[in-house]
């Protein structure tokens, strides 16, 4: 059987603004339709805000699934000022005299920039190591997210789960002392979180989320002035340490099993939306790409002079 891929109608893949079919060459009939799972809300507002949705719902799992002697800690470490930092006189547009800042279109130099935030990655590797260490017999999870400045530097918000004997007046003490020894800026912000208080760690968990999809929206390219070459950043909007909560992986399984569940006994993977099987639910359809799950008829997409062909 020869199957195509092929631009399907707006609307046939929940609030997917580029949705995807794949038809059946010999009868043209839909096989599934899916959604195009960009990241960028600047591409697909529907699936970046589904993706940014997955990202807090991976972030809170970590503050839900705790044991009795756990507790938690927000932390931002900042990136370093002008004296590792220097602004790049020749991009600002404003006038002389005035203090250059990221909101006035102002940036670091490239040369310096680009050293920092390559080595934001090994940095983190240090210090979370060094944190383990400094907390013999205490399990310290992590959910990391990446924030871009205006600027053009990087800086880190942290969601850490502690279970054990720590003292927070010693665990902020451990954190202002690994963001000066790894070359983070001064201003290392430390806060504890109710595990309790679940209005809090929903919110902590929005708030991170948003600056991992702010990252993936970012121009990651930019030239430096001084030799023409084009710089590109490299770095993962999030991750998360192995013991922190739930994973990507887990909330799409999920949504096979809910599929499974309601669709006949018809299997279908992630993000599809899958057709009720002979005897299931008559002329009801069920759509995996929308948030709530709700059912509708799955529309013919049109052909496309773009479609891939490919032998299944």
């Amino acid at each position: 059987m020869r199957r195509r891929v092929v631009g399907a109608s707006f609307g046939s893949a929940g609030d997917c603004e580029h949705p995807l079919a794949v038809v059946d060459d010999a009868t043209g009939l839909n096989l599934a339709v899916v959604r195009c799972k960009q990241r960028r809300s600047s591409r697909c507002a529907g699936c970046g805000a589904r993706h940014r949705g997955d990202v807090a719902c991976v972030a809170r799992s970590g503050w839900l699934e705790q044991e009795a002697d756990a507790w938690a800690a927000f932390v931002t470490f900042t990136a370093p000022g002008v004296d590792v930092l220097p602004w790049d006189k020749s991009l600002c547009s404003h006038r002389k005299g005035v203090r250059c800042s990221g909101k006035l279109g102002c940036r670091a130099r490239v040369d310096e920039l680009q050293v920092w935030n390559d080595s934001l990655g090994q940095r983190w590797s240090w210090l979370v190591t060094y944190v383990r260490r400094a907390f013999p017999g205490v399990d310290v999870q992590f959910f990391k997210a990446v924030e871009p400045q205006k600027r053009g530097a990087l800086h880190l918000h942290v969601m850490f789960r502690l279970s054990g004997m720590v003292d927070f007046e010693r665990f902020e003490a451990v954190m202002r002392e690994v963001a000066a020894r790894w070359g983070f800026g001064p201003e290392t912000d430390v806060q504890r979180v109710k595990l309790g208080d679940g209005r809090e760690v929903a919110r902590t968990a929005g708030y991170v989320s948003k600056y991992a999809a702010k990252l993936a929206d970012t121009d990651r390219s930019f030239v430096n002035t001084a030799t023409g070459e084009i710089v590109t950043l490299r770095c993962r909007a999030w991750s998360k340490s192995g013991d922190w909560g739930d994973t990507m992986r887990g909330i799409a399984e999920r949504r096979c099993d809910y599929a499974r569940a309601h669709v006949g006994g018809q299997v279908a993977p992630p993000g599809v939306t899958a057709t009720a099987a002979p005897g299931g639910s008559a002329a009801t359809d069920l759509d995996l790409n929308s948030d709530c799950y709700t059912t509708g008829p799955i529309l013919k997409p049109p052909r496309s002079e773009f479609a891939s062909t490919f032998a299944g």
